[in-house]
């Protein structure tokens, strides 16, 4: 039953691709032969295009058969030249051509990428990240930076670690406050550093900043090596401002702005 099923449907899809052919190619030869003028009747059109279609059908060789017997028959129901008869088959078949690529197209659909769903895309990750931003922030509540066993941990950080923002300071006064607390002996790097320009988008900021020797871009919480007039060195970005960034280069921060 399977099998028989299976044969009842490629009979039909081959049935189908005749008729679909047959016609398009009676189209396309009515046409020509009305734009020469040539004399023809219906009945010899349409048996000559229903024998090139079915021939057609043949895998492999039926394509160099169904043409000359296309001629053949056209030059019965015209009674013109070879020349001619050539030449409305040869547009003929050209125009069947279009006629299918525009059935496949249509039945294909739009192919071009939704750029609105990208967008949709991109807002959501950027408001995704800017909510972990946020979370990570909600977790650091003013006197829980230490546990209650380590009351002066804050006193025994490093001079290099970046200071935390108060609650209600913003990023480019925490970058201020980091700069007025650097140990002036540590400033090798403070007047090479240029920044060229900063682009906010919460975890994923990036600035692009001049070294002396390169530009550079640079991604929050990304370390680069940079080259400089001072030679190689690390260079990590740890805070994005609007105008201003907070760079660790080597053990020393520098703070550079617009």
């Amino acid at each position: 039953m399977v099998n028989i099923l299976a044969i009842g449907l490629m009979v039909l899809g081959f049935a189908i691709h005749f008729v679909v052919e047959t016609v398009f190619l009676l189209l396309a030869l009515i046409m020509m032969v009305k734009i020469q003028k040539f004399q023809f009747h219906f009945w010899g059109l349409l048996g000559s295009a229903a024998a090139a279609s079915a021939l057609d059908m043949i895998p492999y060789v039926g394509h160099y058969i169904a043409v000359p017997v296309l001629y053949i028959c056209l030059l019965k129901v015209t009674r013109e030249d070879f020349t001619g008869v050539v030449f409305t088959s040869a547009i003929s078949y050209a125009l069947v051509f279009a006629m299918n690529l525009f059935v496949l197209s249509s039945f294909m659909g739009d192919l071009r990428p939704d750029l609105h769903a990208s967008a949709r895309e991109r807002t959501s990750g950027v408001q995704a990240g800017q909510a972990a931003d946020g979370d990570e922030d909600a977790d650091l509540e003013p006197g829980q930076g230490a546990g209650p066993s380590q009351p002066n941990a804050a006193a025994k950080l490093p001079a290099t670690a970046a200071p935390q923002a108060k609650p209600g300071a913003t990023l480019a006064q925490a970058v201020v406050r980091a700069a007025e607390e650097a140990p002036p002996a540590q400033a090798q790097f403070s007047n090479v550093f240029s920044l060229k320009g900063v682009t906010k988008n919460g975890s994923h900021s990036m600035a692009v900043v001049y070294s002396g020797v390169k530009t550079y871009t640079i991604g929050l919480g990304e370390s680069l090596t940079m080259e400089t007039p001072k030679g190689k060195v690390v260079v990590k970005c740890e805070k994005v401002g609007d105008k201003s960034i907070l760079l660790k280069a080597g053990n020393e921060q520098v703070v550079v702005g617009q």
